[in-house]
């Protein structure tokens, strides 16, 4: 402790790279082994994360259903215990069940897995379950709630016009003065997880075009969106209701209670563009529960 009060000796008692990956591989090795109690119901959240050279790593983590603070906050990494890492190749059904199956000796059948919908999760969870019917496999809320809006606005032609028209104003306004009136770019992957930017932006524009005086640059580049005020305004209200979702979900878990949670959400009115959409993840752990017994709060 004294060396952190002496800089010079601070400096001097930094530990090396290599003794620094040491302890690091040493802590994650104590994780991956250390006994894990069988006593309480477990949630596992599944899914692939980082990416090292031709091989994935599918990452098991769990929740202890017991001490999930649902009601008080979401979870954070405290609540998480690690239970397997397994580097794959190539991901499949039958691979992520064996990973499954080999990580019931840390924990014991889960109560839950979670995933983000991925075709050889879903299918690897839904042949784990066939030998663990008590097993519920619930979607991650998150990209469940961003499917639905991909859902309803890829069909909504309005939508589809306005990504377009700003698609082909970006490229003209590339490269010029007028560059920094550039709209936010919607990502490839996970659009739909991070579209508030872009329509925030299109909100922006619509009210600067009801200004009293509007800037002459916008006005020339974007008179256009005027024609689109009334449907951003329904994107925002169905954005704000996916984000009302996730709240939801991540503090109360998911169960038949939460639908309680709309009328006081300030969100719950008769509108459709924010009336809960059926399947928006809100009490699915009243309809996934099949034969595992009656509803239970479990993570989302």
């Amino acid at each position: 402790m004294a060396a952190l009060g002496n800089p010079t000796l601070a400096a001097e008692r930094v530990p090396c790279a290599t003794t620094v990956r040491s302890w690091v591989l040493r802590l994650g090795y104590a994780q991956l082994t250390r006994p894990l109690s069988h006593d309480h119901r477990w949630a596992w959240l599944v899914d692939h994360t980082i990416q090292i050279g031709s091989q994935k790593l599918l990452a098991i983590v769990g929740v202890v259903l017991d001490h999930a603070p649902f009601g008080v906050r979401p979870l954070e990494r405290a609540d998480l215990h690690l239970v397997d890492l397994v580097p794959m190749d190539t991901s499949n059904h039958a691979r992520v069940d064996a990973a499954l199956q080999r990580a019931v000796a840390r924990t014991g059948p889960p109560r839950q897995i979670v995933s983000d919908g991925a075709t050889d999760l879903c299918k690897g969870i839904q042949d784990f379950r066939a030998r663990h019917p008590d097993t519920l496999g619930v979607p991650d809320v998150a990209h469940h709630v961003a499917n639905l809006l991909k859902h309803y606005w890829e069909a909504d032609p309005q939508w589809t016009a306005f990504v377009g028209r700003m698609t082909a104003t970006a490229a003209t306004l590339r490269q010029t003065r007028a560059a920094h009136l550039v709209a936010p770019k919607l990502r490839a992957k996970a659009r739909y997880m991070s579209v508030a930017t872009f329509v925030r932006f299109g909100r922006l524009v619509a009210a600067k075009l009801r200004a009293a005086t509007p800037d002459p640059e916008v006005v020339t580049h974007y008179g256009w969106v005027a024609a689109y005020a009334d449907a951003l305004t329904v994107w925002h209200e169905q954005h704000a209701l996916v984000q009302a979702t996730l709240r939801i979900v991540r503090v109360e878990g998911c169960s038949p209670a939460p639908r309680h949670s709309w009328t006081t959400s300030g969100l719950a009115s008769p509108s459709p563009t924010t009336r809960p959409p059926s399947g928006c993840g809100i009490g699915c752990g009243r309809t996934s529960t099949g034969g595992a017994g009656p509803p239970t709060r479990v993570s989302g």
